[in-house]
């Protein structure tokens, strides 16, 4: 072979070298980015099982994401390790074409921009198969606070098909406006599982109606009233979390007003709301208000009991943790006496509102609004309660539970047998309604449970000497004012039954005195009664 055709052959041979080294690089990065995608989608799907399984469900089967969860996956360690396999060639997944062109790739820093101020959205574009985006998002200024998106608010670009991980076509797929609408839609219902509240004691809440509240079970305890247990993630007090907290097991009681009681409801959150910074250990504590706004019923979340009053009345037998023994149960129920009587002191005069001194008048005291949890009693129910200044101490009756009024409350009209109002409420009033209760926790702590003779008490001024017929003689007038004969007989059985606690005896009869000014104020039971039951001191104070 002579030297040009010896040349000729050098230079094919070189070429085709040349063109199979390069088949040789082009197969190899091919490899290399099939492996960096197929450790990508690994990565996609570890993610997306590892979101799924901190999915939470609410008691109507709602499903949602705790606010702990979201902060605990989407941390800044969390995100580098899903953008750790060859970073700079898997980064190219995470950025659109048009990001590509006129940006560099991402930087690392932005993965603790992702965890510190955009756990919200990351976890939302996870959930809607879009994490390819977030990057786009952080250069746009999106982050949480711009959540929760409206419709219009949903960036056009996250209603593209993009490639995924496993794509060997880059371009985008153009799709139709009905898909990108769909889309859209998808997104923002997806980012209600991030968007359950967080209720923080003290406040009130005006909920759109497709929020997914973070309740885990609910039992109705009662008209209008459940039981409710919150996520522990969406609940905070305003105090500690101590053992002997009302919240302690985010349990609340949820009461649904209605509409037509708004006034009821302005003043119930009115009076808990003021002693949100005047706690008392026997009174029921507020949580929080909400309304939806597809309901007009609003929803006041409270401290909860085991039972009310009247409950435990109704009951053949105590509660466990009264005690084994019947002296036991009944000092428990003597404790109820000064405990409700601290409460109901401490409503007259120890409030205080933005460091002005008010009375809570609580104006309807009655064995429902006494509520039991564990061993320890408490006022509850301030629907009709009254808040007023120290020279302003009366306020007008607005039918309160006629059994338990005072006999000041009432003359009588002969003929439609109606209860007419002529006096003002004030403070005694309440003191009024509070002896009446005691005189049947009275009979409870002396005669126990097996009888059932609190209801026999009311039997006996139902159909005393002076029936009558009451509410257009439709019902027999059982009220302790109208029946005081009976009432102070029934009393005066008792102290016979138990000599040793005839001091008590004393104090609730001047706590039903049908003498206004001869009755009882608060704060002289309350000193009174704890003078009587000095152990009850060291128990309150352990």
């Amino acid at each position: 072979m002579v030297g040009p055709e010896r040349t000729s052959l050098g230079k094919i041979s070189r070429k085709i070298r040349s063109q199979i080294e390069r088949l040789r690089m082009q197969n190899q990065e091919a490899e290399i980015e099939r492996r960096e995608r197929e450790n990508h989608a690994k990565n996609v799907e570890e993610l997306t099982d590892l979101v799924n399984t901190h999915i939470s469900k609410t008691v109507t089967n709602q499903e949602f994401i705790d606010r702990n969860s979201i902060s605990n996956l989407i941390t800044a360690s969390h995100i580098k390790r899903y953008f750790s396999s060859h970073q700079n060639t898997t980064l190219r997944y995470f950025t659109s074409q048009r990001s590509r062109r006129a940006h560099n790739p991402p930087d690392p820093s932005h993965f603790d921009l992702i965890s510190e101020s955009a756990p919200k959205l990351f976890m939302l574009l996870v959930l809607c198969s879009k994490q390819d985006w977030i990057f786009d998002l952080l250069r746009a200024g999106i982050r949480d606070s711009s959540l929760p998106f409206k419709l219009s608010d949903v960036p056009e670009y996250l209603t593209d098909k993009r490639p995924g991980p496993r794509d060997t076509n880059h371009d985008h797929i153009e799709i139709s406006a009905t898909d990108k609408q769909r889309i859209a839609s998808t997104i923002v219902d997806k980012q209600r599982l991030l968007e359950a509240p967080v209720f923080t004691q003290g406040r009130h809440y005006d909920f759109a109606v497709q929020t997914i509240l973070p309740f885990l079970t609910l039992e109705n305890i009662g008209k209008g009233v459940d039981k409710v247990k919150v996520h522990a993630a969406h609940f905070e007090t305003r105090g500690s979390s101590s053992e002997d907290s009302s919240f302690k097991d985010r349990i609340v009681a949820r009461k649904r007003v209605s509409k037509e009681k708004m006034v009821e409801f302005q003043r119930e959150k009115e009076a808990l709301e003021s002693l949100l910074s005047a706690s008392h250990r026997n009174l029921v504590e507020l949580f929080a208000t909400y309304t939806i706004e597809s309901e007009s019923d609003p929803y006041i979340l409270m401290s909860c009991g085991d039972m009310d009053l009247d409950g435990l009345f109704k009951k053949k037998k105590a509660p466990a943790c009264f005690g084994k023994s019947d002296e036991e149960q009944g000092l428990t129920v003597w404790h109820a006496l000064p405990s409700l009587a601290s409460a109901l002191a401490h409503l007259h005069h120890d409030v205080y509102v933005n460091g002005l001194r008010q009375i809570i008048l609580h104006l309807d005291i009655k064995p429902g609004n006494v509520i039991i949890r564990g061993s320890t009693f408490q006022l509850a129910d301030f629907g009709l309660a009254s808040l007023k200044s120290p020279e302003d101490t009366k306020t007008q009756w607005h039918g309160e539970t006629y059994d338990y009024s005072p006999p000041e409350y009432f003359t009588w009209r002969n003929s439609s047998g109606q209860p007419d109002f002529r006096h003002l409420c004030d403070r005694k009033s309440d003191v009024w309604s509070l002896g009446c209760v005691f005189s049947e926790l009275a009979t409870l702590a002396i005669m126990g449970w097996k009888d059932q003779d609190v209801s026999k008490f009311k039997t006996s001024r139902r159909d005393g000497v002076n029936q009558r017929l009451i509410y257009s003689h439709t019902q027999t007038d059982s009220s302790f004012h109208h029946n005081q004969d009976e009432v102070h007989s029934w009393l005066k059985m008792l102290e016979e039954k138990s000599p040793e606690r005839s001091e008590v005896f004393k104090i609730v009869k001047k706590m039903i005195h049908a003498t206004h000014s001869e009755r009882s104020d608060s704060r002289s039971v309350e000193d009174d009664l704890k003078a009587i039951f000095p152990e009850f001191l060291n128990k309150i104070a352990i």
